[in-house]
């Protein structure tokens, strides 16, 4: 009897525990597993926790991966970053669908993001095709393609990226 008592308080206190960091932190259901693991809570008690926390509107992987996805979209990350970012919350996409859902929530291209970091973190790369390429600039527009591969763009997009970039700067001349 007693030993029920306690498991039922354990419970209570382990549901309680994941409510109130739910409440805090939009986390997915791994993050919540991962948290409740860590806190020691008894490994049975965990299922039942998470399917009251997704009953109750709590915990929604779908929506947790929008908003990351327009968090990161945001921050100008590209799609690579972003499943990697949503891969190490327990959520796996294709390529394709990361891609596909990064239109989808930032309601703009890929390419403009690209474009739009390129135009703000390197200014002086959309200079470079009317002066000429000196060791310096090539310098400058290999770390800015080295920047947009570390943010998550392919070396693809990246370099038709770089390239409307310059050539919209050299028609506004």
């Amino acid at each position: 009897m007693e030993n029920k008592d306690n498991d039922e308080n354990e419970f209570q206190n382990a549901k309680d525990l994941a409510i109130k960091r739910a409440s805090r932190k939009v986390c997915s259901t791994y993050d919540m597993k991962s948290y409740l693991l860590k806190k020691k809570v008894n490994p049975e008690f965990i299922p039942p926790i998470i399917l009251r926390l997704v009953e109750l509107g709590l915990l929604n992987d779908e929506s947790f991966t929008k908003a990351l996805t327009r968090t990161q979209a945001s921050q100008g990350k590209g799609p690579f970053v972003i499943r990697q970012k949503l891969k190490n919350h327990g959520l796996t996409l294709s390529p394709e669908q990361v891609t596909e859902l990064v239109v989808r929530e930032t309601e703009k291209p890929i390419l403009d993001t690209a474009k739009d970091f390129l135009r703000r973190r390197y200014p002086k790369v959309t200079q470079f095709l009317q002066y000429g390429r000196t060791a310096e600039e090539k310098k400058e527009t290999s770390r800015a393609i080295q920047s947009l591969i570390r943010r998550g763009f392919s070396y693809a997009l990246a370099l038709e990226a770089l390239e409307q970039v310059l050539h919209e700067q050299e028609s506004e001349e």
